[in-house]
Protein backbone atom coordinates (compact mmCIF):
# COMPACT_ATOMS: atom_id res chain seq x y z
CA UNK A 1 0.00 0.00 0.00
CA UNK A 2 1.05 3.64 -0.98
CA UNK A 3 -0.20 6.65 1.29
CA UNK A 4 0.50 10.10 -0.42
CA UNK A 5 2.21 12.82 2.28
CA UNK A 6 1.50 16.73 1.85
CA UNK A 7 4.24 19.25 3.42
CA UNK A 8 3.87 23.35 2.90
CA UNK A 9 7.22 24.73 1.79
CA UNK A 10 6.82 27.48 3.83
CA UNK A 11 9.24 30.83 2.14
CA UNK A 12 9.63 28.64 -1.28
CA UNK A 13 10.06 31.67 -2.66
CA UNK A 14 13.07 33.59 -0.99
CA UNK A 15 14.73 30.22 -1.36
CA UNK A 16 13.96 29.93 -5.51
CA UNK A 17 14.98 33.48 -5.61
CA UNK A 18 18.42 32.89 -3.72
CA UNK A 19 19.36 30.36 -6.16
CA UNK A 20 18.25 31.66 -9.41
CA UNK A 21 20.09 34.82 -8.66
CA UNK A 22 23.14 32.21 -7.40
CA UNK A 23 22.70 30.32 -11.15
CA UNK A 24 22.96 33.87 -12.66
CA UNK A 25 26.15 34.99 -10.92
CA UNK A 26 27.67 31.50 -11.28
CA UNK A 27 26.93 32.19 -15.58
CA UNK A 28 29.41 34.96 -15.54
CA UNK A 29 31.93 33.79 -13.42
CA UNK A 30 31.85 30.28 -11.93
CA UNK A 31 31.66 30.15 -8.23
CA UNK A 32 30.68 33.96 -7.89
CA UNK A 33 27.25 32.95 -6.58
CA UNK A 34 28.28 31.27 -3.55
CA UNK A 35 30.92 33.94 -2.71
CA UNK A 36 28.33 36.85 -3.53
CA UNK A 37 24.98 35.26 -2.46
CA UNK A 38 26.41 32.19 -0.79
CA UNK A 39 24.31 29.08 -0.66
CA UNK A 40 20.16 29.06 -0.04
CA UNK A 41 19.51 27.62 3.06
CA UNK A 42 18.36 24.06 3.06
CA UNK A 43 14.30 23.17 2.51
CA UNK A 44 12.86 23.07 5.85
CA UNK A 45 10.13 20.36 4.29
CA UNK A 46 11.57 16.91 3.72
CA UNK A 47 10.48 13.12 4.35
CA UNK A 48 13.50 10.63 4.69
CA UNK A 49 13.00 6.78 4.60
CA UNK A 50 15.12 5.42 7.90
CA UNK A 51 17.32 2.53 6.00
CA UNK A 52 19.25 1.37 9.17
CA UNK A 53 22.07 2.76 11.78
CA UNK A 54 25.75 4.25 11.06
CA UNK A 55 28.17 2.91 13.21
CA UNK A 56 27.94 6.08 15.54
CA UNK A 57 24.49 4.76 16.34
CA UNK A 58 22.43 7.62 14.18
CA UNK A 59 20.02 7.03 11.87
CA UNK A 60 21.19 6.64 8.21
CA UNK A 61 18.44 8.29 6.10
CA UNK A 62 17.37 8.49 2.44
CA UNK A 63 15.90 11.59 1.21
CA UNK A 64 13.03 11.48 -1.00
CA UNK A 65 12.20 13.74 -3.73
CA UNK A 66 8.91 15.82 -3.98
CA UNK A 67 6.43 16.93 -6.16
CA UNK A 68 5.77 20.64 -5.94
CA UNK A 69 1.82 21.34 -6.03
CA UNK A 70 1.11 25.65 -6.58
CA UNK A 71 -2.70 25.48 -7.01
CA UNK A 72 -3.27 26.64 -3.55
CA UNK A 73 -0.37 29.00 -3.03
CA UNK A 74 -0.72 32.82 -2.69
CA UNK A 75 0.65 35.68 -5.57
CA UNK A 76 4.50 35.31 -4.07
CA UNK A 77 4.83 31.68 -3.27
CA UNK A 78 5.58 32.31 0.37
CA UNK A 79 2.66 30.00 1.49
CA UNK A 80 0.17 27.49 0.26
CA UNK A 81 3.00 25.78 -1.99
CA UNK A 82 2.99 21.87 -1.24
CA UNK A 83 5.58 19.63 -1.80
CA UNK A 84 4.09 15.71 -2.04
CA UNK A 85 5.50 12.42 -1.39
CA UNK A 86 4.38 8.99 -1.97
CA UNK A 87 5.40 6.93 1.26
CA UNK A 88 5.39 2.57 1.08
CA UNK A 89 4.23 0.50 3.60
CA UNK A 90 6.07 -1.75 5.53
CA UNK A 91 8.83 1.67 5.94
CA UNK A 92 9.80 4.21 8.61
CA UNK A 93 10.16 7.75 7.65
CA UNK A 94 11.29 10.80 9.60
CA UNK A 95 9.41 14.25 8.72
CA UNK A 96 10.41 18.05 8.79
CA UNK A 97 6.95 19.81 8.68
CA UNK A 98 7.19 23.75 9.08
CA UNK A 99 3.94 24.93 11.31
CA UNK A 100 4.84 28.42 10.83
CA UNK A 101 7.29 30.39 9.71
CA UNK A 102 9.23 29.83 12.45
CA UNK A 103 8.53 26.43 13.72
CA UNK A 104 8.77 23.23 12.59
CA UNK A 105 7.43 19.88 13.55
CA UNK A 106 9.83 16.84 13.67
CA UNK A 107 8.37 13.16 13.78
CA UNK A 108 8.40 9.88 12.88
CA UNK A 109 5.78 7.98 10.51
CA UNK A 110 4.83 5.06 9.10
CA UNK A 111 1.85 3.81 6.59
CA UNK A 112 -0.29 1.25 7.95
CA UNK A 113 -2.44 -1.43 5.97
CA UNK A 114 -5.39 0.45 5.06
CA UNK A 115 -3.37 3.29 3.73
CA UNK A 116 -3.49 6.08 6.66
CA UNK A 117 -0.22 7.84 7.65
CA UNK A 118 0.50 6.72 11.35
CA UNK A 119 3.12 8.65 13.95
CA UNK A 120 5.28 6.41 15.58
CA UNK A 121 7.32 7.09 18.91
CA UNK A 122 11.42 6.72 18.37
CA UNK A 123 11.06 3.89 20.51
CA UNK A 124 9.16 2.23 18.05
CA UNK A 125 11.31 3.07 15.15
CA UNK A 126 14.60 1.44 17.17
CA UNK A 127 12.43 -1.65 18.06
CA UNK A 128 11.81 -1.82 14.17
CA UNK A 129 15.70 -1.20 13.46
CA UNK A 130 16.27 -4.40 15.69
CA UNK A 131 13.88 -6.70 14.57
CA UNK A 132 15.01 -5.89 11.06
CA UNK A 133 18.07 -6.43 11.76
CA UNK A 134 17.58 -9.69 13.25
CA UNK A 135 14.64 -11.19 10.78
CA UNK A 136 16.24 -9.61 7.52
CA UNK A 137 12.84 -7.98 7.29
CA UNK A 138 11.52 -4.34 7.67
CA UNK A 139 7.89 -5.29 8.70
CA UNK A 140 8.34 -5.31 12.29
CA UNK A 141 5.64 -2.87 13.32
CA UNK A 142 2.07 -4.11 13.51
CA UNK A 143 -1.01 -2.31 14.17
Amino acid sequence: MKAPLALEAIGDDSRQHLTLLGHIADAAYAGLGDAVIGRPPPQRQWCAEIAGRSRAGRYVMSFLRGKKDYRGANSKGSRGVMVWYTLDEGKIYAVSSPESWRRDRRYFARVCPDGTIEEVTREDVDLWLAQRATTGTGSGLTS
